[in-house]
């Protein structure tokens, strides 16, 4: 089993393995205060340790741009883009840096047999339903919130047709996403496999 091709998001502006090495080998440190528009430190925090409800720590692991998609490039709409889980977005972007950083051209793999085999855990995207108007609901929405897409979804616009599975074990998804894309290859079960994970956490009500 080979490793062929590699895309990241890392906190303090980690986006390819290079830059990625170079950081950590100068020791570089991805934590920083929040970033202004994510949400009121404010109002979540103090000073008082008896104060139910805040949150004791006002820095963390942050990307940049977590925001911006281009979705168009992936095929889907201005209006599911809106409902769709940061996470998914990362995750496709960071599959397309690894298809090309294997060199590898995705059609040629079309119909074919590929898998993929994704960790996930994280849930805040849901939360920000609360502040949806039912008028604005849409059907997109079962398929942009939930963690069975983060790998459906890929599958999908890959046209690959091996095992597609998601799989929630907390904080050792990603090495459970490994084992069982390493499984797939040994057991025939495809040719290709696919491995990533994502865990952005970006709700207070999660920390």
């Amino acid at each position: 089993i080979a490793i062929v091709g590699i895309g990241l998001r890392f906190p303090g502006g980690n986006e390819t393995l290079e830059g990625f090495d170079k950081f950590l080998r100068e020791g570089g440190s991805g934590t920083r205060p929040v970033p202004e528009g994510r949400w009121d430190t404010s109002a979540f925090t103090s000073e008082d340790p008896e104060v139910r409800g805040k949150i004791r720590a006002t820095g963390g692991g942050f990307l940049d741009k977590i925001d911006e998609f281009d979705a168009q490039f992936f095929s889907i709409s201005p209006i599911e883009a809106r409902n769709t889980d940061p996470q998914q977005r990362i995750l496709l972007e960071t599959t397309w840096e690894a298809l090309e950083n294997a060199n590898i051209n995705p059609a040629t793999l079309r119909h074919g047999n590929g898998g993929i085999y994704i960790g996930a855990s994280s849930i805040d995207y849901a939360l920000e339903l609360d502040s949806v108007r039912y008028e604005d609901l849409d059907g997109h929405l079962a398929a942009g919130i939930t963690t069975f897409p983060m790998s459906g979804r890929l599958s999908y616009f890959l046209g690959w047709r091996g095992p597609s599975l998601s799989t929630d074990t907390a904080c050792a998804s990603s090495l459970t996403a490994l084992h069982l894309a390493a499984d797939g290859l040994r057991n025939r079960e495809c040719d290709i496999a696919l491995c990533g994970a994502v865990n952005a956490i970006h709700h207070p009500r999660i920390l």
